[in-house]
Parts: C-alpha cells; sequence; structure tokens
C-alpha cells in the first residue's frame, strides 16, 4: 500500500512538474540521480546529491532535475551532467557534460551527447 502511495505521488509531481516546465522552460536541467522535493533532495550518495547544489551556486537559479520530468518532455531540452558516473545510464542527444563519466570505460553510452 505504502508503496502504491510513493508511486502515485511521484507520477503527480511529475505531470505537476512536467506542466510547469512547459509554461515556463527558462529553468535549467540537471541530468543526475538525485530527486527534489521542495527544498531537500532524495537520495543518499553524496557525490550525487553535490550535483544540485553546486549547479544551483554556479548558475544562480534552482535546476530542476530531469528525472522530475516526464522522458518525452525532458529528452527534448539540453540538459547538463555534472559530477558522478551516470553518462552509460542518463545521457540524451541534449547531454551537456562538464564533469560525469562511467564506472566501466567499455561500456557504450547509449546516445552522443
Amino acid at each position: 500500500m505504502y508503496a502504491t502511495i510513493i508511486k502515485f505521488v511521484n507520477f503527480i509531481a511529475k505531470v505537476i512538474n512536467s506542466v510547469l516546465f512547459i509554461i515556463t522552460p527558462d529553468r535549467l536541467l540537471l541530468n543526475s540521480w538525485t530527486i527534489s522535493i521542495g527544498p531537500y533532495i532524495s537520495h543518499s550518495n553524496f557525490g550525487d546529491d553535490i550535483n544540485y547544489y553546486i549547479f544551483k551556486r554556479l548558475a544562480g537559479t534552482k535546476p530542476l532535475n530531469v528525472l522530475n520530468l516526464f522522458p518525452c518532455i525532458a529528452n527534448k531540452f539540453i540538459n547538463y551532467m555534472c559530477i558522478g558516473s551516470i553518462i552509460d545510464m542518463l545521457t540524451t542527444n541534449k547531454s551537456v557534460i562538464w564533469g560525469s563519466g562511467v564506472l566501466n570505460p567499455k561500456i557504450r553510452i547509449p546516445q552522443k551527447p
């Protein structure tokens, strides 16, 4: 029951974030394994979590995470990959890679950034 509620809340959050992003697409998209819930980051990996705070500080605006949008919307906009070994998992053809990498050099990148 609890897992169903969480999935439903995440779905509603994606609907709201996707609609707001379409209306005001001036927010920058961050591509990382973090999910922001209000002012908090829902993850427990320091390397991933720090993406949000560094990006916010450098850009001067609160970024919206790609994972908070539906892929059909997020994949149409430029997104930034800053820190972490995520290139092989989260890269889209609109990704701008700043300092991310891969854990295994033999793994293929799914799309050319």
